[in-house]
Parts: structure tokens; sequence; C-alpha cells
């Protein structure tokens, strides 16, 4: 399976790289079909097993993965603002020093760019990499005068796939365990409080449309941290 050849840390997108890391978020945020999605107008003829919507949070998430200094500062966040996920402050002080030590911000960032509602980047190569292999079906369903939403249906091909990439790929390892992380601490945010969080952040809402979305400063991360433990973060790193 030629999922993540050529390496997936160069400036130009690799459309199989991004397919794979999407559909691991995909695997774990779907939820089984029930009455009401199999109720839509977009429903697939396919056979389909798993939903995700809408693809405003899949960008959403994707974000924080992306970015590790972030994903650092809000789970230091959560934590100071009593949120029950993240009410273990020594396993956010661990998960911080953690990526710090890992050299995460200089090794894992990989940046996106800013559109109307924030970090967000046209999935349709991705969206028809999954269909030809019979992974995914995008769906846009009508509502009105409302914008359409999204689906994502997934077949029962991906958890072989997930699966073969885990066990084979390490960069896929790395990418399901933090996936996994995100879901603990952040699976119950919607997409709008999701985007929310992410815009309190300077950097992120000053970016201008089209452009990159910078990093957090390595002084932002250390002072939200040593304001909020009370104690030094005790990684040397810039």
């Amino acid at each position: 399976m030629a999922l993540f050849a050529g390496g997936g840390w160069q400036d130009i997108r690799h459309t199989e790289v991004d397919a794979a890391r999407l559909l691991l978020i995909l695997n774990q945020f779907g939820v089984a079909i029930d009455d009401f999605c199999a109720q839509l107008q977009c429903y697939p003829t396919y056979p389909v097993v798993r939903y995700f919507t809408p693809e405003y949070k899949l960008q959403k998430l994707d974000f924080l993965l992306r970015y590790p200094t972030y994903f650092s500062y809000e789970l230091i966040e959560l934590y100071r603002l009593r949120v029950p996920a993240a009410s273990d402050g020594e396993e956010i002080k661990q998960l911080v020093r953690g990526i710090l030590s890992d050299q995460e911000p200089d090794r894992r960032t990989d940046l996106y760019r800013k559109f109307f509602r924030g970090a967000y980047e046209r999935l349709d190569r991705v969206e028809a990499w999954w269909y030809s292999r019979q992974l995914v079906y995008s769906r846009t369903e009508p509502r009105g005068n409302a914008r359409p939403v999204k689906y994502y249906f997934l077949t029962d091909k991906v958890d072989t796939v997930v699966t073969h990439l885990v066990s084979h790929i390490p960069h896929a390892a790395w990418y399901e365990k933090r996936i996994q992380l995100i879901d603990k601490y952040f699976g119950e945010f919607s997409a709008e409080q999701l985007k929310n969080r992410q815009y309190t952040h300077a950097p992120y809402q000053n970016a201008q449309l089209s452009e990159m979305i910078p990093d957090l400063s390595p002084t932002e991360l250390i002072s939200h941290f040593e304001q909020t433990f009370e104690e030094p973060i005790g990684v040397n790193f810039e």
C-alpha cells in the first residue's frame, strides 16, 4: 500500500498523506449509522457502516493534530477552565512536557491556510482518493435556505486500511495516538466551539485570508504553563 510514499512533511501537499491522516480522524470520530442518518437525502446507495459530519469540524480537529503547540496550549487552558475531561493536572503537565521534549513544534507542525471561517483546505482530491478506493463517500445534504451540510459515509473497508496504516507506518501510529488524545480532551466540543477556541489566539485571528496560520510562540506556551501550574516548565526548547 503506497500510503505516505514520498514523505509527508514537504511543502507541497500530498493527497495520499492528507487522505490517510484525515481517514484516521474519521475512523476515530465516526459514529454508527442511525435512523436519522439513514433518512437523509444524501444517504448513499453504497453499503456504509458509519458517518461523520460536518466537514467544518473535520478541519478543526485536523488543526489540533497539525499544530502541537496549539494543542498543548489548549490542554492547559482546558485544565485552567476546569473542564472535566482535563481535570488531571499531572497528566496534562506530563503530556505538554513530552510534546516539547520530543520537539514536536519543530518536527510535527504542518501549517494550515486561513479561510473565511478559520483553518480550511479544499478536500476535493482527498475525497476522490477515498471514493476511488471505496473507503469514504462524501455527500452534501440540502437544508432549504441554510448552508448545505457535508456528510462523510465510511465503509467497512476503513477499519482494515487503518489497521494496516497504524501497523506499518510510524507516522500513522503517531497520528492515531494523538487523535485519540484529541478525542479524549476535545471530543465533546462542537465545530463552532473548536473554532471559537482557536480564534482566541491572536496569530490565528490575525492571519489574513489564504495565508498560512502562524504557530504560537514558545514564550506564549511557557508563560501559560507556568502561570497555570505555578511551577517551571522544566523543558529547554526554542
